[in-house]
């Protein structure tokens, strides 16, 4: 009996740990953005009594309650991970094509095993993507478009940043 009051207290510990890191980033996502791009300026500021981005704060719950009120649990986490998997593998990727291309640059981290430890983690992402993609065809998709939504509002932004300056 202790161990299933253990093992849910563990999962509730770890969800609120999860929860924290996704609000905190979230929001500080939409203000680099709006600190970034014009397009999204007043997402950039900050509260003058809390010094918090409160109007990214704000936006990234709205967006949060608007996925809950649309979707599934499943849904939102089938989307959601197939697309941050994505970014996991395509950062890892990154990071070996910069030290293949720029080999002179300092490397203040270490990649345990490389090359092949990060070689092994985008295949099995890679794997994982196209499992999520055969299994939950619908939900991935989902992703995928929100995905690519955005990046038609990436390259305006970035557009008009460059007409500014």
């Amino acid at each position: 009996p202790w161990g299933k009051t253990l093992t849910s207290a563990m999962v509730m510990i770890s969800a609120f740990g999860a929860l924290n890191g996704y609000i905190l980033t979230g929001g500080r996502i939409l203000y680099a953005m709006g600190k970034d791009h014009a397009l999204f300026n007043r997402l950039g500021s900050v509260d003058p009594a809390f010094h918090t981005p409160a109007l990214a704060l704000w936006a990234n719950a709205g967006i949060a309650i608007g996925l809950v009120f649309t979707k599934t649990f499943d849904q939102i986490m089938t989307y959601s991970t197939v697309v941050i998997s994505v970014f996991f593998t395509l950062a890892v990727f990154g990071v070996m094509i910069l030290r293949r291309t720029k080999p002179r640059y300092p490397r203040p981290y270490r990649a345990w095993g490389y090359p092949l430890t990060p070689i092994l983690f985008c295949l099995t992402m890679v794997g994982f993507i196209l499992d999520v993609c055969m299994k939950e065809p619908a939900e991935a998709a989902f992703g995928f478009v929100l995905l690519a939504l955005g990046l038609p509002l990436f390259w305006w932004s970035q557009r008009s940043l460059h007409l500014v300056s």
